[in-house]
């Protein structure tokens, strides 16, 4: 029968956890960056404002902020998990028109 030391069994579930921890945060970076990626591909200038936030509104792992300025106002697209940077903004004009859509960092 094979006896394994217990600080051997410590050290090969603690390498079991560290593996499933970074596999669970890798599939969650990937799939929020993707989001971010793929939605923001869809707008262009030209696009309207509710069309955006329709589009934006069927995000699972990320948010937006609308901030109204004196010529338009702008749409902010984020990731909520801290770690994925990417982020997608969209400026309207007054007629609530796309004016530029861009991706940070790129």
């Amino acid at each position: 029968m094979m006896v394994i030391e217990k600080t051997t069994l410590i050290k090969l579930i603690s390498g079991f956890i560290v593996a499933f921890v970074i596999a669970v945060a890798s599939f969650y970076w990937k799939a929020a960056h993707d989001e971010i990626f793929y939605l923001c591909g869809n707008f262009y200038e030209g696009i309207d404002k509710a069309n955006v936030i329709r589009q934006l509104d069927t995000a699972n792992l990320s948010h937006y902020e609308i901030t109204r300025h004196r010529h338009g106002s702008e749409i902010v697209f984020m990731s909520n998990i801290f770690w994925v940077t990417e982020q997608c903004i969209i400026s309207f004009n007054e007629d609530e028109i796309a004016d530029s859509v861009r991706r940070l960092p790129q």
